[in-house]
């Protein structure tokens, strides 16, 4: 049954009716129910049948001379053409074709808009004051004898003033809308620019009505954007991921639920992330009000039928596709190749089957953390974001009482693990240059890590990473050694290699010069041709640049103020020319920047006096 049929069937009441009525229609409802949607569906046959209509949108119009020239291309579509809009303004066009005045006002517009049916559309939007506006669309029914209907939220108007007795001297009939889903479905469908899509669509059209009904916001503009969001990524799929009826469905479930509440404003980008942890730490804390629960548990229990925490698309993908509008092909279809439904457990490492444990058997689990377990024990990860997870799930495992060890002993154990591999120089150095992905706390590989809010897990992390960045620091004297090299050997890789540029250079950050013996460096710079004496130097300037020895290069800045020592006293002993050369590379490169360096610290020192 048509919830809006008491709508529609006074509308044609109304529409039909062969006296003037003298009174406007309000059709009201909250933002996204489909009212524009309804009337124009409901005047296109009358229009095809030859009654003639004027749609006005008031949405953001300041005055009433705004309406009127709105009012005006309503009526004449030609002004709205390529061709007028070229000519320059609107009403001069206007006068140009149809030999109207320019000098317009609104009684002229009246005069020469013969329009059936008036409709004025987003009532509430207008910025204009609503009793002047109410005035202006009374002339119509008043003395133009014209039909009208009007559309709004009501509930947002301001209703300060003269405005009831305005409304009700205008406003002989308001119809209240209901959300008429099945209606709108099927238009949407019909709408649906790929066939495939709209199988999908219509296959599971039962489905989505539901979660619709259970988002209870009654939004149908919302309902819209949601099926363009899974078209985006439907059509982003490869063909074997398609067909996997099971894939689809759970993916047209997650993103549909995850698009309402996020449209809706229940959900944000920061509830996406680290769904499943969030969900497991949710249960652990047991709350008793629903209320209590955060909002991506609440997510959750509104949709008892769907995974909100399912890991076909990880944190990332989703926060990419419904928060940024960003469907990133080669990303989406990586994620369901890893996902339960593509790969069997056989396929995948011990860690992730224990991770994945809602949607694996207990006895499978029970394998995966025995092997899990075992190669703990022998040390055999060592990629850290599997080292991670491996202590996380440990963590969570003695939480939930699987593994009988204490919070404490398992912190021991992980702490034991890092050492071991880093005296066996198997732990990853923690690049300075790294991404943000290789130093995030909350997850990695598209997955988050269990437990990542408690202090044991943070504590385990925190010196996981200092291990990593004592192991990055041991990696200096061999860099060293391979910058002296290139600068021998290639004056412009040495350059790129300390600079930040097109290509930027992979030790631009690293404070890896201090490592080389300034005596060294000095002879193997001096034993170079001149001009590529001049690359090197000019690598170090650009290196210093910007303050770079007062932040991340600040062990190098005594090392380079004793190479422009060396490299003076040099020049003290050396022939006129050589002495010239010396110290006229000296002072380009290193003298400008290690001055400023200079003042800079002592501006810094005075601040912090005072």
């Amino acid at each position: 049954m048509d919830p809006n049929e008491h709508v529609k069937s006074f509308l044609r009441y109304y529409v039909n009716f062969s006296k003037p009525p003298h009174y406007a229609v309000l059709l009201d409802g909250p933002w996204g129910i489909g009212k524009t949607f309804l009337v124009k569906q409901f005047m296109k046959p009358l229009i095809d049948a030859g009654t003639s209509c004027a749609y006005v949108s008031l949405y953001g119009l300041t005055s009433l001379a705004e309406i009127d020239h709105a009012l005006f291309r309503a009526a004449y579509p030609l002004l709205d053409s390529k061709a007028a809009r070229l000519a320059g303004e609107v009403l001069k066009t206007g006068a140009r074709f149809f030999n109207v005045s320019t000098d317009m006002g609104a009684k002229d517009v009246l005069g020469r808009t013969r329009a059936d049916v008036f409709i004025f559309d987003d009532l509430e939007r207008c910025v204009a004051p609503v009793n002047s506006v109410l005035g202006y669309i009374n002339h119509f029914v008043e003395h133009e004898d014209r039909k009208v209907i009007i559309i709004a939220n009501e509930d947002e108007i301001d209703k300060s003033g003269d405005y009831t007795r305005v409304r009700e001297k205008l406003i002989g009939k308001t119809l209240k809308l209901q959300s008429a889903f099945d209606e709108a479905m099927a238009e949407f469908l019909a709408n649906a620019e790929y066939q495939m899509t709209r199988n999908v669509l219509q296959k599971h059209s039962v489905y989505i009505a539901e979660l619709y009904h259970r988002a209870a916001f009654n939004n149908l503009r919302i309902l819209q954007q949601s099926i363009w969001d899974f078209e985006r990524v439907f059509l982003a799929l490869s063909p074997k991921h398609r067909e996997h009826e099971e894939a689809v469905k759970t993916l047209l479930g997650l993103l549909f639920v995850l698009s309402f509440e996020i449209k809706a404003g229940r959900l944000t980008a920061a509830d996406i992330d680290q769904r499943q942890s969030r969900l497991f730490s949710a249960q652990m804390q047991g709350f008793q009000k629903a209320d209590e629960l955060p909002p991506i548990s609440q997510a959750e229990a509104r949709y008892p039928t769907v995974d909100v925490g399912s890991s076909l698309l990880s944190d990332e993908t989703l926060i990419s596709i419904l928060t940024r509008g960003m469907v990133n092909e080669t990303q989406i279809n990586d994620d369901f190749s890893a996902s339960s439904f593509f790969v069997t457990v056989a396929d995948e490492e011990p860690w992730q089957t224990v991770w994945h444990a809602f949607e694996r058997s207990e006895s499978e689990f029970n394998v995966a953390l025995a092997r899990m377990e075992a190669a703990f024990a022998d040390r055999l990860y060592n990629a850290s974001g599997d080292v991670l997870h491996v202590f996380a799930l440990r963590l969570w495992l003695s939480r939930i009482q699987v593994l009988h060890l204490g919070l404490e002993t398992i912190v021991g154990e992980c702490k034991a693990y890092v050492d071991d591999l880093l005296s066996s120089a198997r732990i990853e150095p923690l690049r300075r240059n790294a991404g943000y992905l290789d130093m995030r706390i909350t997850g990695s590989g598209g997955l988050g890590f269990h437990d990542n809010e408690t202090r044991e897990f943070r504590e385990v992390f925190e010196y996981f990473t200092e291990k990593r960045r004592a192991a990055e620091r041991a990696r200096f004297p061999e860099l060293a050694s391979s910058i002296l090299a290139d600068m021998k050997s290639d004056p412009a890789q040495f350059y790129r290699r300390l600079n930040v540029g097109q290509n930027a250079g992979d030790l631009y950050n690293i404070p890896v010069l201090a490592q080389i013996d300034p005596d060294e460096f000095v002879s193997s710079l001096l034993a170079m041709h001149p001009s590529h004496q001049r690359t090197a130097l000019l690598a170090l300037k650009e290196r210093y640049a910007q303050g770079a020895l007062q932040r991340d290069l600040l062990d190098e800045k005594p090392w380079a103020e004793e190479i422009r020592s060396r490299l003076n006293e040099v020049a003290e002993s050396a022939s006129p020319i050589s002495r010239f050369v010396i110290r006229n590379n000296v002072g380009y490169s290193l003298n400008e920047v290690l001055a400023s360096q200079s003042a800079a610290a002592i501006l810094d020192e005075t601040a912090t006096q005072d």
